[in-house]
């Protein structure tokens, strides 16, 4: 069991980068492609987006550029709201760069995930650790305690043959 904690938190360690791979084509496509279209997407890219003071996937031109059937249809919103600095009336709606954060989620989701999972690895291989710290001292213990029951069973066996050659009886020596 403790190999394959190690082995795990170690694979893990080094796996980081696919788990960053595969949500960087998850958010991508989310922003990119289901944002104005399904509102479960909408809600986690929101989410995101105010967590990390971000917009976007790369950036604010991710809400702009592509195919403009996947863009906001029929609304006066440019941007989402949650890539407003401060939220007012006209953030989202207004050109002004300045009222956006112009930098894309993707690195700061990718520093983040990988932090976390590294993390996670690294409790998996110190729980492990800690497992053959315990199994040392918990095997010293015993080999101990085994040495001290042998040596009493010896100063057992030691008392009985001084006993056994002890003479019984009227013609002991014992006064």
């Amino acid at each position: 069991m403790i190999g394959v904690q190690f082995g795990l938190g170690i694979w893990g360690y080094v796996n980081s980068l696919e788990a960053n791979q595969t949500t960087d084509e998850i958010f991508r496509d989310s922003v990119t492609f289901l944002y104005y279209k399904n509102a479960r997407y909408r809600n986690v890219v929101d989410a995101v987006q105010l967590k990390f003071s971000c917009c976007g996937y790369g950036g604010l031109d991710d809400y702009t550029s592509g195919d403009p059937t996947l863009l906001n249809p029929g609304h006066r919103q440019r941007y989402p709201k949650s890539c407003c600095k401060q939220h007012s009336d006209i953030c989202g709606v207004e050109e002004r760069q300045d009222y956006y954060y112009e930098n894309g989620c993707r690195i700061k989701i990718n520093d983040h995930i990988e932090f976390m999972y590294r993390a996670l690895c690294v409790v998996i291989l110190v729980c492990a650790a800690i497992k053959v710290v315990a199994l040392i001292l918990l095997s010293i213990y015993m080999s101990s305690e085994m040495r001290s029951v042998a040596e009493e069973i010896d100063d057992e066996e030691e008392i009985e043959k001084k006993d056994a050659n002890k003479p019984v009886g009227k013609f002991s020596t014992e006064v």
